[in-house]
């Protein structure tokens, strides 16, 4: 295990050999250099180095803010997520070992920090209750056995992702985020409406429209991309209706807004 690598990373940081071998087997194999520095600088802050700590703070926490902010996400949700990060990493109950000890290498430390911060932020909004309680939006569930989309998946899947990956990057932030939130996230309207302050018919109306917009601009790519019949267009244009929503879950998940 490159110990050296951890330690040219972080200078400032002493953890004893040992302890950071035992460390790092109880939790990786084969672990990556730039995982094994992660791993030194969570073992450091679990064994309460105060330069450990103040590193974490900085490479970890101090971007949580506007990371999250850049999701719509409300200013006071952000802070209360980024304080309870902080608190659940880094500051255990008497007797017990911090939860950043869960940290196991597998990815980035920054990047791992972010998914708790994002799923502690959701949390908080969906604990905020709908704003007015009603019959949630639904989608038609798509018929996995269909034939002519089995061949749709078979023959078109390269080209459709390109033209929902195209769509997308021509959507707002906002309209990306409000998807996002959605599909991604599984946030009913109610919660997408508590999140930018308006009523749930506003917030309704908003996803419609930036769905509609994606689909829109969809279909005209797969338009151009393929030449087949008009017959064959029509079915296709009707499985990229049903496949939507599968492919936004896919492709919003993968970017950060």
């Amino acid at each position: 295990m490159p110990i050296a690598v951890a330690r040219a990373a972080w200078p400032d940081l002493d953890v004893p050999d040992d302890v950071f071998r035992d460390y790092v087997a109880a939790r990786a194999e084969g672990t990556a250099s730039q995982s094994v520095a992660d791993l030194y600088l969570a073992c450091a802050c679990v064994r309460g180095d105060a330069a450990a700590l103040a590193t974490f703070e900085q490479r970890c926490i101090a971007g949580l803010r506007d990371a999250l902010l850049r999701h719509d996400l409300p200013r006071d949700v952000v802070e209360d997520a980024v304080q309870n990060v902080r608190q659940k990493l880094l500051c255990p109950p008497a007797g017990a070992t911090s939860r950043i000890a869960k940290y196991r290498g597998a990815g980035g430390l920054a990047g791992w920090v972010k998914v708790i911060a994002m799923r502690e932020a959701l949390q908080l909004v969906r604990k905020r209750g709908p704003v007015v309680s009603d019959d949630h939006l639904v989608d038609l569930p798509i018929d996995a056995a269909d034939p002519e989309l089995a061949h749709f998946r078979r023959v078109y899947a390269a080209e459709f992702r390109e033209a929902v990956l195209g769509a997308l990057a021509g959507l707002s932030r906002r309209d990306r985020n409000l998807l996002r939130h959605k599909y991604v996230y599984g946030m009913t309207i109610d919660q997408i409406g508590a999140i930018y302050h308006v009523h749930r018919v506003t917030a309704s109306r908003w996803e419609a429209r930036a769905r509609a917009a994606l689909l829109g601009s969809t279909r005209r790519r797969m338009m151009k991309r393929l030449k087949v019949s008009r017959a064959e267009l029509d079915s296709i244009l009707r499985m990229i209706d049903s496949q939507l929503d599968v492919s936004l879950v896919r492709h919003l998940g993968e970017g950060d807004g």
